[in-house]
């Protein structure tokens, strides 16, 4: 019920109290430690120094306790059940409250305070202490200080905040924002949470609904979502950040984070150190620092860009854009890539779709590409290059490469090094550097340039008008087919005129021999590194869990 309309005042202040049966309108209690019970209700209870009882049957408008181990109990023998305490107040001490219905103001000092409110809290603020906090409906705003801090809402709580130590927060309902201090934080929201931050320390939070936005600060800490998350940042140290549903930005600093999103990823950022990504629907945007980083896409990915160290990137479905710093880095893509970089090292990557532009840096890479590619770029080291149908151009750095084309080619230049080359289709442009080179090609369709070194040459067919130039070096071209299959006429030394059965024409300067072999041949390939990206240790965080 409403409080009290008695229009009765009982000053004990300076006599002890005795107990009243009924209503009142002001009670002022004395220093000491008073017992003191009404059974109806009150406009204001006034309480001095000292650890008082006061127990309250109904509502009252206001209740000022003093310094001191307090303990109030307001509303058990309500007359109909609706019980209301519009403002209370508390000095420094241990006070427990319980309000058998709603509460609108609560200000309690320092000390170990217990408030118990079986309604709605509007407002409630405490000082420093270890204060424990429950609310059976809804709770609008908590500022609590320092200490161990223990709230429970059964409803929704709109704002709290708490000073540093290690705080527990459990919200069944939503909860709008939290602003938590620095400690082992522990923080389950049943519902949504909008905003939430924290200080340093190894906090855990759970929401079960949506998360909008997290800070927490430096430390380890655990993060589950079992909606969607807006935006979460953290500190340095080891960060576990888990998301059902979709997260639009994630910035998580150095440390060895885990991060782990059931639907799609915006965007994303780490720090050094070791970071594991695994993000089961696309990824439009990640940039891991530098250290071993393990990247896991179960759809698309729009850009990746790594610091300098091991990384390893898992994309199961088509890529935008991909950039590594140094390290020996590791690329399984399952369709389509525009673009990639790799920085210097021994870098492997298979790609089951076609790419457009590849650089592999300098170092011993592997590359193999299930469809098409259009350029390739290498540094020096030895290079194995696998393609199989068509290349647009590749330019190949010093270095013994190995390169299988199964289409056509464009433009090939392979660099300096005893390089060896096999293109199953035809190729409209061939240059090579210093070295003894192997050459297979399918049909020459343009020119052939070989440099400096002993260069081997085999051709399968030619069109018209074609080139061969042997250069400096003593080279060797050998023809599919029969000696029957061509003329060849000797225009000058080491240089040809070669006819073909349709009456095709091809010359050759600087070569010194000519033969004739019943096959194209092949060069050797060890192929073992595909099997070996695809069995990457890191690559298991989208394989489907064991059947029981």
């Amino acid at each position: 019920m409403a409080a009290s309309r008695s229009t009765t005042d009982y000053d004990f202040r300076f006599r002890a109290p005795f107990d009243i049966n009924g209503d009142a309108r002001n009670v002022w209690l004395g220093n000491g430690d008073n017992a003191f019970t009404i059974t109806g209700s009150a406009v204001s209870i006034s309480a001095g120094l000292g650890n008082d009882r006061i127990v309250v049957g109904d509502s009252v408008d206001q209740v000022q306790l003093g310094e001191g181990n307090n303990q109030l109990e307001v509303g058990a023998a309500s007359r109909d059940g609706v019980v209301r305490v519009k403002v209370l107040g508390g000095g420094q001490g241990d006070d427990r409250v319980v309000i058998h219905g709603d509460l609108d103001s609560a200000s309690l000092g320092n000390g170990q305070n217990d408030v118990e409110v079986a309604g709605s809290l509007a407002s409630l603020s405490t000082g420093s202490g270890d204060d424990r906090v429950q609310v059976g409906g809804n709770l609008a705003s908590a500022s609590l200080g320092d200490g161990r801090n223990d709230v429970a809402v059964t409803g929704h709580l709109a704002s709290l905040s708490t000073g540093n130590g290690d705080d527990v927060v459990v919200v069944q309902g939503n909860l709008a924002s939290a602003s938590l201090g620095f400690g082992q934080n522990r923080v389950q929201v049943d519902g949504h949470l909008a905003s939430l931050s924290t200080g340093n320390g190894d906090d855990l939070v759970v929401v079960k609904g949506d998360l909008d936005s997290a800070s927490l600060g430096f430390g380890t800490n655990d993060v589950t979502v079992g909606g969607d998350l807006a935006s979460i940042s953290t500190g340095h140290d080891n960060d576990t950040v888990r998301v059902a549903g979709d997260l639009d930005s994630a910035s998580l600093g150095a440390g060895t984070n885990f991060l782990r999103v059931g639907g799609d990823l915006h965007s994303v950022s780490t720090g050094w150190q070791q970071d594991k990504i695994i993000v089961f629907g696309d990824l439009n945007s990640a940039s891991v620092g530098d250290g071993r980083n393990c990247v896991e896409v179960g759809g698309d990915l729009g850009s990746y860009s790594g610091g300098s160290g091991i990384d390893s990137l898992n994309v199961r479905g088509d890529a935008g854009s991909i950039s590594f710093g140094f390290g020996d880095n590791v690329l399984l893509v399952g369709g389509d890539v525009g673009s990639v970089c790799f920085g210097n090292d021994n870098d492997r990557a298979v790609i089951d779709g076609s790419v457009h532009s590849i650089n592999m840096g300098y170092g011993n890479n592997s590359l193999a590409v299930g469809q098409n590619m259009g350029n390739l770029c290498t540094g020096d080291g030895t290079d194995l290059v696998s393609v199989a149908l068509n290349v647009n151009d590749v330019v190949l750095g010093g270095g013994n490469d190995l390169m299988f084309i199964g289409g056509s080619a464009n433009a090939l230049n392979l660099g300096s090094g005893n390089d060896q080359l096999q293109v199953n289709g035809s190729v409209r442009s061939l240059e090579t550097a210093d070295g003894d080179d192997l050459v297979l090609l399918g049909r020459n369709a343009g020119v052939v340039h070989l440099a400096q070194g002993d260069d081997q040459i085999t051709l399968g067919g030619f069109d018209n008008g074609t080139l061969v130039n042997g250069s400096l070096g003593h080279d060797s071209l050998s023809l599919v087919g029969t000696a029957a299959d061509y003329r060849v006429d000797a225009l000058a030394p080491d240089t040809w005129r070669i006819t073909d059965a349709a009456g095709r024409q091809m010359t050759a300067y600087s070569i010194e021999e000519v033969h004739f072999t019943p096959a194209l041949g092949s060069i050797a390939l060890d192929l073992s590194f595909i099997n070996d990206v695809r069995n990457f240790p890191c690559f298991t965080g989208l394989n489907p869990p064991p059947v029981p």
